[in-house]
């Protein structure tokens, strides 16, 4: 199978992103370890949180990634967009959000909105997905 090419979604991914496209929620504290020789969160630990909100949003629905036992689910990110509002630092209490968009025959789109407890928006990030 070439890079290009999607194989068609299971149904019981096919059934969690139903018409009524989910949403779920995941916390997350800016830790010390995720800051870099500038002082502020680097841009790669905000992948890193988008990242665990999309394994978080998986279990929510039902789904494991990497359980030995059905339902189970691979998924591949195949394009990922993210923008930058706002720094974040150590002890900075933050809220992730991920919500399904769109899903196709063959892919599916999630929006995620990483924001401050007090609802600023921090960065968001459109993640375009297919099963492994």
């Amino acid at each position: 199978m070439s890079s290009t090419e999607f194989t068609a979604m299971s149904p019981d991914l096919q059934n969690a992103l139903a018409d009524e496209l989910p949403v779920g929620h995941l916390d997350i504290e800016v830790l010390a370890k995720h800051i870099d020789s500038l002082g502020h969160a680097n841009n790669a630990v905000y992948v890193k949180y988008f990242e665990r909100a999309r394994i978080a949003f998986y279990a929510q629905l039902g789904l494991a990634l990497e359980s030995p036992y059905p339902p189970r689910l691979g998924t591949v990110v195949v394009n990922l967009n993210v923008n930058f509002r706002e720094e974040c630092v150590a002890g900075d209490q933050l809220a992730l959000v991920t919500r399904g968009l769109r899903r196709g025959n063959r892919s599916f789109v999630l929006e995620q909105r990483l924001s401050r407890k007090h609802g600023k928006l921090v960065a968001d990030c459109i993640a375009t997905g297919t099963q492994a």
